[in-house]
């Protein structure tokens, strides 16, 4: 995956593709691009929020994001979200989450785990019904 997203986007730093290089830098290992973590998100906040009633979701706003650490190649990261606030209007509800994305072999992650990825993102959503307001996040 870090290869492919290295050629689509044209960042093919050697810390990122070469493993021999990289093996000697300071990551020991290649790692993982930035961008590559955070284009994860959507993909990964799928399968931990449920957005009922829902036509359309758009990514709005993408706020404080700051990769805190690197993500060696080959290793797992999980995402958590807080729902930070909620704004329902006629017939969208904007969404505010707080992101965390941490290097993690557990469940559910805790103190110990090193987190890579912190953002602030919000959604508009849209229901699929004209007559209702907003959408059930949750």
């Amino acid at each position: 995956m870090v290869d492919q997203f290295a050629e689509v986007t044209g960042d093919r730093q050697w810390i990122h593709t070469d493993s021999v290089k990289a093996a000697n830098g300071p990551f020991g290992a290649p790692i993982a691009h930035g961008f590559l973590l955070l284009s994860l998100v959507p993909m990964m906040l799928s399968e931990i929020i449920e957005i009922h009633d829902m036509d359309l979701m758009l990514n709005s706003k993408l706020r404080e994001v700051s990769f805190d650490a690197a993500v060696t190649v080959g290793t797992f990261v999980q995402l958590s979200a807080e729902l930070h606030a909620v704004y329902p209007r006629k017939l969208l509800t904007t969404a505010e989450l707080n992101l965390t994305m941490a290097v993690s072999d557990k469940a559910s992650l805790g103190p110990q785990d090193r987190v890579c990825l912190r953002a602030m993102q919000t959604l508009i959503v849209r229901s699929k019904r004209s007559n209702r307001t907003g959408a059930d996040i949750g």
